[in-house]
Order: structure tokens, then C-alpha cells, then sequence
């Protein structure tokens, strides 16, 4: 299926289906982007038990973001979806902070991330096709995050 984007009308929510009850599981070591996430999340149930209706990753690298997905597939629903959420690469974001502010030890920036992905993309792209995903869209969460969203081939249905 080829991939669309997801259209600006509709709101973040109505994108993922965000409902009372939904099962979110939500994961991934991109700080930032869990912080945004984390702004649309309301009445869901977290963390599930059971199988998962919508599962979120919020990656620091393409290789996190499809570990996660693989080690998640089994417990989708039938009718689940996932999405990485990531940061736009084209958002302003302030200078990288020099090593002389302790930050060998330090979470990466959004920046760094950003940059990390956008060099991966396609290699992430391909390693949740070979977890037997498939593509939803593409859109944006804010002016700060993108996302790109897949459903497990078997369930491919376009919303």
C-alpha cells in the first residue's frame, strides 16, 4: 500500500482513535518526544494488559524504534496501529549544548535524535516491513514532532 499523508483536518486524536478504555502502550527512549505524546493521552488505559489497541514509540534511533516493534507485534490487536513519533527534522530547536555543560551524560537532544533518524529513515522504514508491517501515513503531531504510522500487513485496511 503506498503511503499518504495523513490529512490536516483531523486532530491528533482522531488520527490514533484515542477513546476511553483504548489500550496505549507507549515506549522508547526519545524524552521530547514522549513529552508530546504524553499531551494527547487521556483516559486510556495504561499500561495495557493484554493485547495492545495502539501502540506509540517515541525512538532516539531507527535501530530502537524497530526493536520495539518486533518485540510488540505479537500483543498488537487485530485492528491496532503504531506509530513512531519522532522530531520533525525541520523544526527550529536551540543550539547543541557543548561538552563543556556535562553533557557526555546527558539524554540526546531532539536535534540529535531528529538528525539520527532522518539519516535512517528508510533502513527504519524497512526493518518494520520485514516485522511484517505496512505503512498507514505519514503526518504531524505538532510543529515540533512528526509521525509515521504502520498496521501489521494482515490488517492493512486504510482508515
Amino acid at each position: 500500500m503506498p503511503r499518504h499523508e495523513i490529512g490536516t483536518s483531523a486532530s491528533v486524536g482522531e488520527i490514533w482513535k484515542l477513546r476511553p478504555g483504548l489500550r496505549v502502550w507507549l515506549g522508547g527512549h526519545g524524552i521530547e518526544a514522549r513529552q508530546e505524546i504524553e499531551r494527547h493521552l487521556a483516559d486510556v488505559e495504561r499500561p495495557p494488559i493484554g493485547s495492545i489497541d495502539l501502540a506509540l514509540i517515541a525512538p532516539q534511533s531507527a535501530d530502537e524504534a524497530v526493536y520495539f516493534a518486533g518485540k510488540l507485534s505479537g500483543r498488537l490487536a487485530p485492528d491496532a496501529s503504531l506509530w513512531i513519533v519522532y522530531p520533525n527534522p525541520s523544526a527550529a530547536r536551540p543550539a547543541k549544548p557543548s561538552m563543556d555543560d556535562a553533557s557526555h551524560d546527558r539524554p540526546r537532544i531532539a536535534s540529535e535524535v531528529a538528525a539520527e533518524l532522518h539519516k535512517h529513515f528508510d533502513d527504519m522504514v524497512i526493518g518494520l516491513f520485514r516485522h511484517g508491517f505496512v505503512e498507514l501515513g505519514r503526518g504531524a503531531v505538532s510543529d515540533d514532532f512528526a509521525m509515521i504510522g504502520f498496521r501489521r500487513e494482515s490488517d492493512s485496511a486504510v482508515f
